[in-house]
């Protein structure tokens, strides 16, 4: 139930002008619109969601030109507001705008917001202001819509997270890319307390806002009907002969019950078919799936869409030339029907040493070291062997190769490989991805062994735990062009997540992260957080949200 208040008489507020109105410790500005022989009352905040300037001291303009009746302008930056609906015109954010009613010649309000439009108009102007770029106003319309929503159950605080994942989905050439990692390595960050609020939201937003920045969303085909089970193959097949638009209907038509299946059932088998965007196929895939989940059957549905459209367009690295070892390595383990029985479900230090070497030698010689393993051991025994290599050679890469005159080799070589493990150790456990686990391992050898063009040899680490206060510095100074749409970030939640797969990866992570993240630049997010940081100081948000 509406409460108003008397806010003023109606003679006090002179025409077409603003003018400040106190109700407590609570500011307003207070317009009487007077147009054509008509007049209306319009009462919105008087702090300018900019930089809080004070908008009674603003300019009204009566005009119909931008389909709204009267502009309130604030005269420090030029902003501009409908004051019908408080949209911002010009300039990034929306002001608060309360409803009014008249009686008795006076102005009444209701002070509390009309939250669900409030929240509504938020996330807009979060989305808009992601695809223009305006990283600041961005963020400021994060934390706003945190404040607005408030904590768990609502989830407001993942609340952001879920307006960024559909732009990042939708709104990028081929599908969910860099972006979707940077948002669910961002959001996982800041629910284990790794990154503080702020950090998280800027870090996911600057990193969408480089993929999709001003795109349009892509067409969606028609959906036709289908149903998860019978329609598995056709999909596979739609994808592989290059069907996109079908394979793309098939996701769409699924029930929205159904659709929660469709990564296990639909998408990572095809993206363990072969080894697709050297990598990061399956990373991406997974990445969508951990965002989508809990998120509402719309989100769901933004995010699967994003994730099939990822692999409509993946390139099969493993049918290129250069990839032969990788590529007979999977259809090796295509023709191999069922694992022998009486397979080991662990493996010896002293095997697990010799295999690493041959990991680290070369493609040829990791994917036959593979294939001869997964004929006296489970595929999930050797994932901790495997991984661990990874690492190895994560934490051998040579910064030389960039250096080079004309060189297109970056940090990312190896990045894309710590992405690969993390997310081989993330299904590793999931009964369902048995099967496919064989197909994954193989990919995961052939580029340790493929990368050992860009290596150093390998010198074991000083034993050095794992510094998590650590993430989010390197992920806001970006160093380099590699890291730019967040897959610095990315990476960094990889290694963590690789740590807490197996805490003897502690050293193997510090080593890997000094290696890929070196330091040779201004942070230019620090300003961005820092304007942040007064924004709070502020008092938007209410303290203890962030």
């Amino acid at each position: 139930m509406k409460t108003f208040v008397a806010l003023c008489p109606v003679k006090d507020l002179p025409a077409n002008k603003p003018r400040l109105v106190k109700l407590g410790a609570r500011r307003f500005a207070a317009v009487r619109v007077v147009m054509g022989g008509e007049e209306a009352i319009h009462v919105v905040d008087d702090r300018c969601p900019h930089e809080g300037h004070p908008l009674s001291m603003g300019l009204v303009r009566t005009t119909a030109e931008e389909g709204c009746s009267a502009i309130l302008t604030c005269p420090w930056h030029n902003w501009k507001f409908d004051l019908g609906t408080g949209d911002c015109l010009f300039g990034g954010e929306s002001v608060a705008r309360y409803i009014t009613e008249i009686h008795h010649e006076t102005v009444f309000i209701d002070p509390e917001l009309d939250g669900a439009a409030t929240r509504l108009r938020t996330e807009r102007d979060l989305a808009r202001a992601t695809l223009e770029g305006q990283l600041d106003v961005a963020l400021r319309e994060s934390l706003r819509l945190v404040s607005l929503i408030g904590a768990p159950p609502d989830d407001g605080v993942a609340r952001p997270f879920a307006v960024l994942a559909p732009i990042a989905a939708e709104h990028t050439p081929f599908g969910a890319a860099d972006g979707i990692l940077a948002i669910a390595a961002a959001k996982r960050l800041m629910e284990v307390g790794v990154l503080r609020a702020p950090t998280a939201y800027l870090l996911a937003i600057s990193a969408v806002a480089d993929e999709a920045r001003a795109r349009g969303a892509r067409s969606r085909p028609t959906p036709f009907s289908a149903r998860l089970e019978q329609d598995r193959a056709p999909f596979l097949a739609d994808l592989v002969e290059e069907r996109r638009t079908d394979a793309l209907a098939r996701v769409l038509g699924l029930p929205a019950e159904e659709r929660q299946g469709i990564t296990a059932a639909w998408l990572v088998p095809f993206a363990s078919l072969k080894l697709w965007d050297r990598g990061l196929a399956l990373p991406r895939v997974l990445a969508a799936a951990r965002l989508a989940s809990g998120g509402g059957d719309k989100l769901g549905e933004s995010l699967a869409l994003g994730a099939a459209s990822t692999l409509a367009w993946a390139v099969a690295e493993s049918d290129l030339p250069g990839f032969r070892p990788t590529r007979v390595a999977l259809h090796e383990v295509a023709r191999r029907t069922s694992p022998p029985a009486g397979l080991a479900t662990s493996v010896g230090e002293t095997d697990a040493n010799t295999m690493v070497s041959e990991l680290l030698a070369s493609e040829r010689r990791a994917v036959d070291a593979l294939l001869t393993a997964l004929q006296t051991h489970t595929a999930a025994a050797l994932v901790p062997v495997l991984v661990g290599a990874a690492l190895r050679r994560a934490a051998s890469y040579d910064g030389a190769w960039t250096a080079k005159v004309g060189s297109d080799v970056d940090p990312f070589e190896a990045g894309r490989l710590v992405l690969l493990a993390a997310a081989i150790a993330e299904l590793t456990p999931a009964a369902e991805n048995a099967r496919f686990l064989p197909n994954q391992l193989v990919q995961l050898a052939g580029l340790t062994g493929r990368l050992s063009r860009i290596s150093t040899m390998f010198e074991a680490p000083v034993p050095v735990v794992w510094d998590r206060t650590a993430i989010g510095d390197l992920a806001l100074a970006a160093p380099a062009a590699w890291m730019a749409r967040g897959r610095g970030l990315a990476v960094l939640d990889a290694l963590d997540r690789l740590v807490a797969f197996d805490s003897r990866n502690e050293s193997l992570a510090v080593a890997a992260r000094d290696r890929l993240f070196l330091a040779d630049g201004v942070p230019p997010l620090a300003r961005v957080l820092a304007n942040a940081e007064k924004f709070l100081a502020d008092g938007l948000p209410p303290e203890g949200i962030v």
